[in-house]
This record gives C-alpha cells, structure tokens and sequence, in this order.
C-alpha cells in the first residue's frame, strides 16, 4: 500500500508542476509582456512585488484568523480543526517549495569556482 501512496504523490506532485508552470509561462508572463490580458492585478514588475507583498500580508492574516475561528469551536474540535488546517498548508506549501527549489539555478557566480594562476 506504500507504493500506492508513492505514486499517487507522485501525480499529484506532477499536477501541481503542471498547473503551476502553464500559469507562469502561458498566463503571467505573457500578461506582463502586455501580450494578453488575464486580469492579473498588476501590470509590470512592479506591480507584481507589491501584489506579493499583499499577498504574503494576506496569508499571514488568514493564518491569525485561522486561530481565532478555531478558538471558537468547542476546544477538541477547534484544535483538531487547527491541526488539519495546519497540516493541509503544510502538505500545499511543501509543493510550492518543491517547485522552487527544483528551479534553483544556484548562485551565478560561484567563488569556490574561481581558481588563481599560482
């Protein structure tokens, strides 16, 4: 049965990379090179690191109100609520992660790589 949880990890894993990276390519960065508009809300570079920044303040926010709500909710429940909300995020964000760090490209310029004539 491990296997089974492999391999459906592994498309959902695929499924994620997929989506992520035809938004990218097809939608965002045509959308910034003014070629189509996918009603994105930013026009430019610029645009986008303050639409982040929104984003990431949101997040935070909806992370504090998620504490909150679940403060709420008779004390079991509302901690086993917190706890899979929580592992979800974590599960969803592991993905992002994922993505990214198998884009790292590393550093440009490596000094360890640079040798000097003795």
């Amino acid at each position: 049965m491990k296997w089974i949880r492999k391999f459906l990890a592994e498309i959902r894993r695929k499924a994620f990379t997929a989506r992520t990276e035809r938004e990218i390519y097809l939608k965002m960065f045509p959308h910034l090179n003014g070629e189509a508009n996918h009603d994105y809300p930013f026009a430019d570079d610029d645009g986008l690191a303050r639409a982040r920044v929104e984003a990431a303040m949101s997040f935070r926010n909806a992370l504090v109100r998620l504490e909150h709500a679940s403060r709420n909710m008779p004390q079991a429940e509302g901690q086993a609520f917190l706890y899979l909300a929580l592992r979800d995020l974590n599960e969803r964000t592991a993905m992002h992660l994922q993505f990214a760090e198998d884009r790292n490209c590393g550093p440009v310029f490596k000094p360890c790589a640079v040798t000097t004539a003795a």
